[in-house]
């Protein structure tokens, strides 16, 4: 068989109508004839059918082979033998690949996999059988002896926890079909869930014959629990927070049950289409370390209706505090603080303190939050340095001046931690907070009533600060000066009061105030997940608790701890939506012209079938025809030229 490297010329066929248009328009040559009178003649009309005559039928048809020969040189044709083999006389080969991404768990969809592929046994009776199963990858492939063993297969099979990835099982059916069959066929057997087949970049030849098997119903519908958060509060107490998410096209209304040892709570959930319902439920017994369960009513889809989730042992927050000495620059304010136990709040923080001259044996990397208070100005350059590194890999620092010179924000300046110029010092007693950026954390906290001690409060000294427009003044004095800015440095944040924290400056530590506002800038420092490794089915453990000895298989959904960390392992969100690919079009990505010609002859060089060139051939013969075509030209000109 002719196989075509760049099929898409052959379109450029139909031109070879222009050289035969080109010949019917052509003028016939006038031959000029000395007569030396035209008295004698007669007068006669000019016969019309001999206007439109083909003229020089020879130099026409090679003209039209030149063209023909151009046209197929740009396709690069190559002829691929038959094989002749077993194969061929026991009616070819065929692969299944059989999907078993968890998607295919619900909605009947194995169940439709059996049925459609009953529809080939007559097709698939004589064929040799190769059933591939896959997920997120290849599970395991069975040569069959016989189209029932294959429906038996289809009888045992389970749908794995895991999100499809079909392009193993394609490469593997593709080596599997390299050599050309006298009738291969691949069938796909899926339920074509587009978040699975979206970015497949495997390519087939177009000699091995493709069907796609749909198993999906149409307008499926499907709803699901979607994230589950526990806040920790004081007493053993917990709030959970359930996300639901209606996939369909539908409003749908779901009863939703949590269960936290023996206490039970319910809720009904309206989910409209395509949209999401959270809910919170407070329970008044949360074991510490424990484990709780969500339940939504069943639909056609199970995997995404339950889901368990780890309750507190949330490791502390950890936090290093860096004041000249552990009595200075309002560390005792900062470490009551960051102690103290919010009701709406779990968080518990670790706190390490050190002066700047113990900073050298402490690891910065280690930590989430970092205070310098008053410190910049005396720590080593090393030991800055190692604090710049661990802002930008994710650390949030806390930044007070130690004395009114300002040259802390020298020294972080040339670090690249903060960038501002030094304006002088503000001296006025009774100065206070005045306005607070409504968009962030501070201003969600405090909101506008400007009878709250934040604003009440005396200010003694304040540094005149000029920042630069990437940084944000999140809180000002009632003079505009800025007292609080924040400023992103890598992954991390740096965070600048403009007055040290200790009471020579300002009273802001003995307010009301004080507590709430940096643990509000700390909570919006931490990730909501923090605390908890949230994974994928099939997703790796991150490499710091891959290394245990034992370490937990996270294929299936559960909750276990490894060392201080618990972890939660959740079926695919991917797999819950009901949005399929569109089967044409999969069809042509699959089976992509160009790409298709390297699969055919990396495969047919495996298997010892080489396809034949066809194409140099053509040339050869192209630049004889044009030669040919030249030297008959120049003999109709020197035959022109040579008549009166």
């Amino acid at each position: 068989m002719i196989q075509f490297a760049f099929p898409a010329f052959l379109w450029a066929l139909p031109l070879l109508a222009g050289p035969i248009l080109l010949h019917l328009l052509q003028q016939p040559h006038i031959r000029h004839i000395r007569f030396p009178d035209i008295r004698f003649l007669r007068q006669t009309a000019l016969p019309r059918e001999g206007r439109r005559r083909l003229h020089d039928v020879l130099l026409l048809l090679l003209r039209l082979l030149i063209l023909a020969s151009a046209i197929l040189l740009a396709a690069r044709p190559s002829w691929i033998p038959r094989r002749s083999s077993t194969s061929a006389a026991t009616g070819g080969h065929a692969v299944i690949l059989l999907d078993c991404s968890a998607s295919m768990g619900g909605h009947h969809h194995l169940e439709r996999a059996k049925t459609e592929l009953l529809k080939w046994g007559d097709s698939l009776r004589d064929h040799r059988l190769t059933c591939i199963k896959f997920s997120d990858n290849i599970l395991i492939i069975n040569e069959l002896e016989n189209f029932q063993e294959l429906i038996d297969l289809v009888d045992d099979t389970h749908a794995d926890w895991t999100a499809g990835k079909p392009d193993p099982a394609l490469a593997e059916a593709l080596r599997r079909l390299s050599t050309p069959e006298e009738d291969a066929k691949l069938l796909i057997v899926s339920d074509f869930q587009h978040s699975d087949w979206q970015r497949v970049q495997t390519a087939l030849p177009d000699t091995i014959a493709l069907h796609l098997l749909d198993c999906a119903a149409p307008a499926e519908a499907n709803a699901g629990i979607r994230s589950i958060r526990v806040n920790r509060l004081p007493n053993g107490r917990a709030r959970i927070w359930v996300d639901a998410y209606n996939y369909g096209h539908e409003p749908v209304s779901r009863a939703l049950t949590v269960r936290i040892g023996e206490q039970e709570k319910t809720d009904t959930l309206q989910l409209p289409p395509h949209g999401s319902h959270r809910v919170a439920m407070a329970f008044d017994q949360a074991p510490e370390n424990g484990t709780g369960h969500a339940q939504l009513d069943a639909d056609d889809y199970l995997a995404d209706d339950s889901r368990d989730f780890a309750i507190g042992g949330i490791p502390p927050v950890p936090a290093l505090l860096v004041a000249d000495k552990l009595t200075s620059g309002g560390l005792p304010f900062v470490v009551e603080a960051l102690k103290a136990t919010q009701e709406n709040s779990a968080l518990v923080y670790d706190v390490e303190m050190a002066t700047t001259q113990e900073l050298m044996a402490c690891d910065p990397a280690s930590c989430r939050f970092i205070f310098l208070l008053g410190a910049a100005e005396n720590a080593i350059q090393d030991d800055l340095e190692r604090l710049r590194d661990a802002v930008e890999a994710g650390a949030w620092l806390f930044v007070s001046p130690g004395n009114p010179s300002g040259g802390f924000l020298r020294r972080l300046e040339r670090l690249g931690l903060l960038h501002g110029q030094m304006k002088g010092l503000a001296l006025q007693e009774g100065q206070g907070i005045g306005e607070i950026l409504p968009d962030s954390p501070l201003g969600r906290l405090f909101g506008s009533q400007p009878d709250q001690d934040i604003h009440l409060f005396p200010i003694r000294r304040c540094l005149r600060i000029a920042y630069p427009s990437a940084s944000q003044i999140l809180v000002k004095t009632l003079e505009g000066l800025p007292f609080l800015a924040e400023e992103s440095v890598g992954k991390g944040k740096v965070i600048c009061f403009s007055i040290g924290l200790d009471t020579s400056w300002s009273d802001f530590p003995l307010t009301n105030s004080f507590l709430p506002l940096l643990r509000e800038l700390c909570a919006e420092g931490i990730d909501g997940d923090y605390g908890v490794i949230r994974l994928s089915c099939g997703e790796p453990l991150p490499p710091a608790l891959a290394t245990l000895p034992t370490p937990p298989d996270t294929r299936s959904p559960g909750v276990f701890r490894c060392g201080k960390w618990p972890v939660e392992v959740t079926v695919p969100l991917s797999e819950s939506t009901t949005e399929r690919e569109e089967l044409n079009g999969l069809a042509v990505r699959l089976q992509a012209p160009r790409q298709t010609t390297v699969a055919m002859k990396t495969a047919s060089t495996e298997d010892g079938d080489h396809p034949i060139p066809l194409w140099p051939s053509i040339g050869t013969l192209l630049a004889l025809l044009l030669a040919v075509e030249l030297l008959w030209r120049l003999k109709l000109d020197l035959r022109q030229g040579a008549q009166p």
